[in-house]
């Protein structure tokens, strides 16, 4: 996602780095589940398939 922000936005004083709870907190606004990736972990996991990001066309 950083990445894409990156590209997207490169002609403007944006950061690109996203905090993880922004990315969070908009995965589930997307009505995505989401999940600790380990107990205590800061990183998450979401209900989201390879299929469906690369048919979104975001790298990765």
């Amino acid at each position: 996602m950083e990445q894409e922000n990156a590209e997207k936005f490169s002609h403007t004083d944006e950061p690109f780095y996203i905090r993880n709870v922004a990315f969070i907190v908009a995965m589930v606004i997307a009505g995505y589940d989401v999940c600790a990736e380990e107990a205590g972990a800061m990183n998450a996991l979401f209900n989201i398939s390879k299929a469906k990001i690369k048919k979104s066309g975001i790298p990765g």
